[in-house]
């Protein structure tokens, strides 16, 4: 195939674009070479495949957002290539079918295969990149409703003073935790822990400062856990639940003291100076339960087990 001209106010015309990672498949070189160049211009990188397999193989190593698929190719169409993509895909790929069909039937089917759009490989160049931006532009709405999706989903089961995991999370993480841990015969333990005479921070300093208090606390006992395998919930108020999985009493307990002592040797500074203070924990295991699997019969020992430490008189470990 004879590659039409490109000339350069075209390519202007077309709209440059912050540049996409962009996914060509065509077996005809002099027109997959026509196509990368106009889309190189425009300040896109494009990844080259001579075929529907070499296609889908770099797709499965690097990441593009826009995918442009020639229909007409030997053993393994264009359609073919969409339908795999669509099985596959993790996150979303604008696919653009290019193709010398146009009736109402080869659309239909081209769509239901998964193709996005369509472009005549008679086209001109400032058609090709005016679908190209469209495709570009539906993939970045796509990539802010993702963010917005997570942040959402952050704010769901985040406490946003402290920004652990709030008692919602909690109570959907744990009874799965508690599972796993039966089912895999494996231990679990919990802490609860509480900071000691909350109310005279707050009385003596002011809620805003007992609201840094909180957060101090929060940041030092998740700073001190095994990152990605331990988690941290804000309970209420002055209050957190530490979940360790895969942890038996004895090593809960020895957490649960390393807490302690990091928290009573830890100043936090205000601007009325500095505030040392110290936090009350109490210790249960799934063992401890006697076969009782239960979130609630967990939290409701480890709550006893803080009680008995604050009776000790505070800034101590039970279990």
């Amino acid at each position: 195939m004879k590659s039409p001209t490109v000339s350069k106010k075209e390519i202007e015309n077309s709209g440059q674009q912050s540049g996409m990672q962009v996914l060509l498949v065509d077996d005809d070189f002099f027109f997959r070479e026509y196509i990368s160049l106009l889309l190189e211009e425009a300040g896109h990188k494009v990844l080259k495949a001579a075929s529907a397999e070499e296609g889908l193989h770099i797709l499965k190593t690097h990441p593009c957002s826009i995918i442009l698929t020639d229909w007409m190719m030997p053993a393994f169409s264009g359609l073919d290539f969409c339908i795999q993509v669509r099985r596959w895909e993790q996150g979303y790929h604008y696919i653009i079918l290019l193709t010398g069909k146009e009736t109402s039937a080869e659309v239909v089917e081209g769509l239901s295969a998964g193709a996005d759009d369509f472009i005549k490989k008679s086209a001109s160049p400032s058609e090709v990149m005016a679908r190209v931006k469209c495709g570009a532009r539906i993939i970045q709405q796509h990539r802010k409703l993702e963010e917005q999706k997570e942040k959402i989903a952050q704010l769901a089961e985040r406490d946003p003073l402290t920004n652990v995991y709030n008692r919602h999370f909690l109570y959907t993480k744990l009874p799965g935790e508690i599972k796993r841990s039966k089912r895999y015969h494996i231990e679990l333990s919990v802490i609860m822990a509480d900071i000691d005479y909350f109310k005279r921070i707050n009385d003596g300093h002011g809620h805003l400062i007992g609201d840094r208090a909180i957060k101090f606390f929060a940041h030092t006992l998740s700073e001190n856990l095994r990152q990605n395998v331990d988690w941290v919930c804000r309970y209420g108020g002055e209050e957190f639940v530490i979940v360790l999985p895969n942890t038996e009493l004895e090593k809960g307990v020895r957490t649960a003291e390393k807490l302690r002592t990091i928290l009573e040797r830890s100043v936090m500074t205000t601007e009325n100076g500095e505030l040392n203070f110290t936090a009350s924990f109490g210790v249960a295991a799934l063992s401890s339960l006697k076969g009782v699997y239960e979130m609630e019969s967990l939290l409701q020992l480890a709550d006893e087990r803080l009680y008995e430490s604050k009776n000790k008189g505070r800034n101590c470990v039970s279990f």
